[in-house]
């Protein structure tokens, strides 16, 4: 029985992850397949394993089947993030009060459904 890294084929989906600090996984598109080898943006991947081809003894990557959970996951973190980030960028004092008020409503409500929820 094949494993899903022998049927791969180009243009399938996978989850990169790796092994440095702060590295978060992401889904990729491969490029090519050979024998032995995936490849995936110049990066290749042993078939038989999924593990990278050389890579360094500080960083390696590897590669993970790509369902559709894992990629939905994945696609929620990244929103996630890039939802941190654009709130810690915003400019609280251009907002009115009424903004602000509904603002720090929903924050409340979501705290306080963290409580009950533990």
């Amino acid at each position: 029985m094949e494993t899903w890294l022998e049927q791969l084929k180009s243009g399938d989906l996978v989850i990169v992850s790796g092994s440095s600090i702060g590295s978060l996984p992401s889904v990729e598109k491969v490029d090519r397949v050979t024998n032995t080898q995936i490849i995936i943006r110049s990066t290749k991947y042993r078939r038989n394993n999924g593990r990278q081809v050389g890579g360094s003894r500080w960083y390696t990557s590897w590669l993970q089947e790509a369902t559709p959970e894992a990629i939905k996951k994945i696609k929620d973190e990244s929103r996630h993030r890039k939802l941190q980030y654009d709130l810690r960028e915003t400019k609280w004092l251009w907002l009115s009060l009424e903004a602000l008020e509904e603002i720090a409503a929903i924050v409340a409500r979501a705290k306080e459904s963290e409580k009950t929820d533990d």
